[in-house]
């Protein structure tokens, strides 16, 4: 865990709560161990962005992330979500970088939207969430949210698609990460 002074990206997401998949397994609430495991996973991300102990990415503010009036400028905050949504992906074990040598694909912004309502400052820690909304064949729909402590700076809704790297065309994301993924979704 780490705390307001370390600088460096916090993993604390977990994907499954081994507990409540255990009792609903001996419950047999669900006919399948996958459909457990989904629902265990979509608990725990609603639980996260629900609670006030906010578990996700952690970034400190520095100088040059700052503007003229000494607030966070507002296109740093796309590095900061790029950087969460980087860090979710090597969690949950997809590195980019293989993706591109070994299966020629990578993951491009699309569309997004950002809405900014707190500024953040210098030295400031924001965290940073990244929930999964949607998975389609060769997109993802995902909401992140910025908090410095409690209040909400900013929040994101992008659209990644997976395209082939040499001619950009948009291409099937590999279904051992829509696995990956649906099991985060938030339903």
């Amino acid at each position: 865990m780490l705390d307001k002074t370390d600088a460096k990206p916090n993993s604390r997401y977990k994907i499954l709560d081994p507990k409540k998949f255990e009792e609903m397994a001996r419950r047999k609430e669900s006919s399948s161990v996958s459909a457990l495991k989904h629902t265990c996973a979509a608990q725990a991300t609603q639980q996260r962005s629900q609670n006030s102990n906010f578990n996700g990415y952690k970034y400190r503010i520095y100088y040059e992330d700052t503007d003229a009036g000494g607030v966070v400028y507002y296109a740093n905050y796309l590095k900061f979500f790029e950087r969460a949504r980087t860090d979710f992906l090597r969690e949950l074990g997809i590195s980019q970088s293989e993706l591109l040598a070994k299966e020629n694909l990578a993951f491009v912004v699309r569309k997004c939207t950002v809405e900014y309502l707190t500024p953040a400052r210098l030295d400031d820690v924001l965290e940073i969430s990244v929930e999964v909304k949607n998975i389609s064949a060769a997109a993802i729909l995902l909401h992140q949210v910025t908090r410095k402590s409690d209040t909400i700076c900013s929040r994101l809704e992008v659209e990644i698609v997976c395209v082939d790297a040499t001619n950009f065309k948009p291409k099937r994301i590999p279904q051992k990460i829509t696995n990956s993924l649906s099991l985060t979704a938030y339903h």
